[in-house]
């Protein structure tokens, strides 16, 4: 799949951070069998696919400018950037108006102790 040039620089700013901070980006996959190691009851896991198909288009594009701007200033942008401004011009333009098909993967555990 290609992504768009403006949400690429998105990846990038998430991508970015999580190498800068040892972010493991997976570990919500890994969750299950720590859990049953460590004896939890009940272990549930659900995914929640947040995107442009399943999700509010006025609610995604809130979010994804909460990312871009956040993602911008932990890596240290200055307010004003070039590139978090590209970004952000097109979730404005793209992202209400069905353009684009976008989406971000969850993971929700239970578990009782």
């Amino acid at each position: 799949m290609k992504l768009h040039k403006s949400f690429d620089k998105l990846s990038s700013f998430f991508n970015e951070y999580c190498s800068k901070n040892s972010v493991d980006t997976y570990a919500g996959q890994k969750l299950g069998p720590i859990f049953d190691e460590l004896g939890f009851k009940n272990v549930r896991k659900l995914n929640d696919p947040f995107s442009s198909k399943n999700t509010r288009l006025d609610y995604l594009t809130r979010f994804l400018k909460q990312e871009a701007y956040c993602y911008s200033r932990m890596n240290g942008r200055p307010a004003g950037d070039l590139e978090t401004a590209e970004i952000l011009d097109f979730i404005d333009r793209e992202v209400p108006t069905s353009a684009v098909d976008i989406s971000y993967g969850m993971i929700l555990w239970h578990a009782e102790v």
